[in-house]
């Protein structure tokens, strides 16, 4: 999945630090991050319960359904949709999320960054290739059947989109040698990186976005999840009409690929 990978929950033994007592602070956008000012934004925090790749780590079965919006850049992005919910509609947001969280391992993993093929490395080509080719599933779209980013449909869209697909490792790579990571996520950080790539995005990078959002648009299912698919076809069209939409979703995929463990994971093999 692109969308709703989680790809670094709390280590085990850390969880209760990242258990901040109520409301995260940080900041969100209301428009196209490229050229506009400071947002606000604040999220519900709860500690993960183990390690996976899947959306579901940052959810924690509790008399509450939780959230863990320390796990990783997913779980923030995700966290900015969920301020904008009332509580019960956040609720139900977490709950029928849940509900796709143990229908077997993901293929795509580490925010939509990587590839599970057992025991088997693929190469960066191969990655971005497979990553392409992979199609989205229910899972993927099922967090925005409740109304995630219903309001802000190209967020959606840009959570479902994999980052290797419109930026090379390399890319990622100078950025993070650029903008050094942290020992654990940090939002700045990931503004910091967002906010460059929008000086470095391209018409190839937009183009290469607009060939995988429409592929994304045109595998939405039919009946299914008709809240979820509402909600990205209207991100995939949005994103496919207006350039500044488009060049933020696209500078967005490179924070999150410069967030990803493949990029760490390169950066320490160089």
């Amino acid at each position: 999945m692109s969308i709703v990978e989680l790809e670094r929950p709390s280590p085990t033994g850390t969880a209760n630090r990242h258990a901040v007592p109520a409301r995260l602070r940080s900041r969100r956008p209301a428009a196209p991050l490229c050229g506009q000012g400071p947002f606000d934004d604040l999220a519900v925090v709860f500690p993960s319960r183990r390690l996976s790749c899947t959306a579901a780590t940052a959810l924690v079965r509790r008399r509450t359904p939780g959230f863990d919006a320390c796990a990783s850049a997913t779980a923030w992005l995700i966290g900015e949709g969920l301020e904008s919910l009332d509580p019960e509609r956040r609720r139900r947001v977490l709950e029928g999320w849940s509900g796709y969280r143990d229908h077997g391992a993901p293929l795509v993993g580490d925010a939509g960054c990587d590839v599970h093929l057992g025991s088997v490395e693929v190469e960066a080509a191969e990655r971005a290739a497979l990553l392409s080719w992979l199609p989205i599933t229910n899972r993927d779209l099922a967090v925005y059947e409740g109304g995630l980013f219903e309001g802000t449909p190209a967020h959606a869209i840009a959570l479902l989109v994999r980052p290797p697909t419109i930026w090379s490792l390399d890319e990622a790579l100078l950025v993070e040698q650029l903008i050094p990571r942290e020992r654990h996520f940090a939002p700045d950080r990931f503004v910091a990186i967002e906010r460059h790539a929008c000086s470095r995005t391209g018409v190839e990078h937009v183009a290469r976005l607009r060939r995988v959002v429409a592929r994304i648009a045109a595998q939405l299912p039919d009946a299914a999840l008709p809240v979820a698919r509402a909600t990205v076809a209207a991100g995939s069209a949005l994103v496919a009409a207006d350039d500044a939409w488009a060049r933020w979703a696209a500078a967005r995929q490179l924070a999150r690929y410069a967030s990803s463990e493949v990029v760490a994971a390169a950066r320490d093999a160089g």
